[in-house]
């Protein structure tokens, strides 16, 4: 019966490890994600800094196009 009984335990520390292993893995993910989420949104800031520097050459080409009649 102690044998049994044992084993159970045993059976039982492996669960809790591996639940434990799985939530540090989890919280690991999660930081992992936040940080992506960080540098997504510094990426579309940056493109949309970008979009605007574009639009505001391509007016510039404009009204030189009509100043110097290019």
């Amino acid at each position: 019966m102690e044998s049994f009984k044992a084993r159970r335990e045993n059976i039982m520390n492996m669960f809790s490890q591996a639940k434990q292993d799985l939530e540090q893995l989890n919280t690991e993910i999660d930081v992992a994600i936040a940080g992506r989420k960080e540098n997504i949104a510094s990426l579309q800031a940056e493109i949309s800094d970008l979009s605007s520097l574009k639009t505001n050459n391509e007016n510039s080409i404009k009204s030189f196009a009509k100043i110097f009649k290019v």
